[in-house]
C-alpha cells in the first residue's frame, strides 16, 4: 500500500524543508571547517631589511622580470627577500663572482635544497630523500650519452 494524498505532501514538505533549510546550514558549517583545515595561512611579521631593499630596487633596473616574478609569490607576501634565499656565506663553493663586480654582497645564484632548509628543514630532509634530489646523478650513471660526454662540442 502506498501513501496517501496527505502522506506524500508530508514527506514532500519535510524534504523540502530539509533541503532548503537543514542542508545548506549543515554544508556551510562543514565547508567552513574543511576551509580552515584546508587553508594553511603563513604569516612572516617582520621587515625588509636595507640590504633586502638595496637588492630589490638593484634588480628592478636590471632584472625587472625576476623581481616580478619574486613580487607575486609567496615569499614577497611574507617579506621573504632575495638576500634570504640568495645569500652566501664565505665556505659556499657557489658564490657568483659576477656578482661580486655590482655589489660586495655574496650570493648564489642558484639556490639549492640546502639553502632551503635554513626555512624548511622537514621539506628539505624530505626532498633529499626523493629520486629527485638524486635525479643527475642518475642520468648520468643509465645515459650513455651524457657518460661518455658525448654532449660535449
Amino acid at each position: 500500500m502506498g501513501l496517501s494524498n496527505f502522506g506524500k505532501r508530508i514527506v514532500f514538505t519535510l524534504l523540502l524543508v530539509v533541503s532548503v533549510v537543514v542542508l545548506p546550514a549543515y554544508c556551510q558549517v562543514n565547508t567552513g571547517q574543511l576551509a580552515s583545515l584546508m587553508l594553511k595561512e603563513i604569516r612572516v611579521e617582520r621587515a625588509v631589511s636595507e640590504e633586502a631593499k638595496a637588492c630589490i630596487e638593484c634588480h628592478l633596473n636590471q632584472n625587472f622580470g625576476l623581481v616580478a616574478d619574486w613580487a607575486q609569490g609567496r615569499h614577497a607576501h611574507a617579506n621573504v627577500s632575495c638576500i634570504d634565499c640568495h645569500s652566501a656565506g664565505a665556505a659556499d663553493k657557489d658564490i657568483s663572482t659576477g656578482h661580486l663586480d655590482y655589489s660586495e654582497v655574496k650570493i648564489s645564484a642558484i639556490v639549492s635544497p640546502k639553502d632551503c632548509s635554513r626555512c624548511h628543514p622537514s621539506e628539505a630532509a624530505e626532498y633529499s630523500r626523493s629520486k629527485h634530489a638524486n635525479t643527475l646523478e642518475i642520468i648520468w650513471k643509465i645515459d650513455p650519452w651524457l657518460n661518455h660526454g658525448m654532449n660535449v662540442a
